[in-house]
């Protein structure tokens, strides 16, 4: 094997290694630094912001192809109250071309 491909390799090794032990300790750090009851605070809106992005994205994904995707499924786009706004705005749309394609076929 050449020593520049083992060196290399061992090179990529430790970087995903680095990367994955670094966000377990990066969210050890936090979990024991932060009280826990503002952790229990954010874990809440966590739970409920997914559930509310459950609740209002459409369910019709049989019906998009790759020509036409489902526009931020998983709502990564949203970084504040305007964005989740425009989120469901896109989604309502989304929703409504679901329904009047399935009313029409």
């Amino acid at each position: 094997m050449d020593p520049s491909f083992a060196y290399s390799m061992g090179a990529l090794g430790v970087g995903v290694l680095g990367a994955v032990a670094g966000t377990f300790a990066g969210s050890a750090v936090w979990r024991g630094v932060t009280n826990k009851n503002i952790l229990a605070a954010i874990d809440g809106k966590d739970k409920e912001f997914f559930q509310r992005i459950q609740k209002f994205r459409p369910q019709g994904q049989l019906r998009l192809s790759v020509d036409n995707p489902m526009p931020d499924y998983y709502g990564e786009s949203i970084k504040s109250i305007q964005g989740y706004r425009a989120w469901l705005k896109k989604q309502r749309n989304v929703r409504m071309t679901l329904h009047a394609g399935l009313m029409a076929g």
